[in-house]
């Protein structure tokens, strides 16, 4: 996509997120998150032709082109919040925008000519197999309940045992009460497709279900 180097040789920005994990463990994704150093009003224009849903509040646009999703995100910190949404401010250095996310593995990222830059050493946590909160996992999990599904899927994705300190940070948000039932139903049918052991499903249903 022309359109799409041309954004990269225009702002700084990076792959980063699943789009990058699964880069690194040698597959595909059809799911393409971007960070950018840039408001939104100046790079929405690139994607006018592909019609994106955007998020103001988020300075966020999306959109699907040639069997892929991209989300187009600015560089941001969450100055505030309340369980599920979050009061952001911008940043403009990779290292910044890390800190805002839930784990190292999903904090890697990637220039568009394929250099890695690590900034909270997700690519030795994946090598590693471990799902590690980015901070406080207390603080993290008040932050966005989300975290919590979330974690669960990631582990079966990698293989992972649960940590038993983190459920029992976990048992204070149980039931989870901030987030839809419709969100919880997607990240559950999410967490079923990898196929998770019985003893490991028979954990995490309790905050699924």
């Amino acid at each position: 996509m022309n359109m799409l180097e041309n954004f990269f040789k225009k702002f700084d920005a990076y792959y980063v997120g699943g789009y990058v994990r699964d880069f690194i463990r040698g597959y595909e994704s059809s799911d393409i998150d971007i960070a950018v150093d840039a408001a939104l009003e100046d790079f929405l224009p690139f994607f006018k032709n592909y019609h994106p849903h955007v998020i103001i509040k988020y300075e966020n646009c999306s959109f699907s082109a040639q069997g892929k999703h991209y989300s187009i995100s600015r560089m941001r910190k969450d100055a505030m919040c309340d369980g599920r949404h979050a009061r952001i401010e911008p940043v403009h250095t990779i290292e910044e925008d890390a800190l805002r996310r839930d784990f190292t593995i999903n904090a890697i990222y990637m220039t568009f000519d394929g250099a890695l830059i690590d900034p909270v050493h997700g690519i030795q946590d994946l090598k590693n197999r471990i799902v590690r909160f980015i901070g406080d996992p207390k603080k993290r999990v008040k932050e966005d309940q989300l975290r919590i599904l979330r974690y669960f899927r990631f582990c079966a994705l990698l293989g992972v045992m649960l940590d038993d300190d983190l459920l029992k940070v976990f048992e204070d948000y149980c039931p989870i009460t901030t987030i839809s039932k419709e969100r919880i139903q997607e990240e559950y049918q999410k967490l079923l497709k990898l196929n998770p052991t019985g003893d490991f499903l028979k954990k995490a249903q309790r905050f699924y279900l």
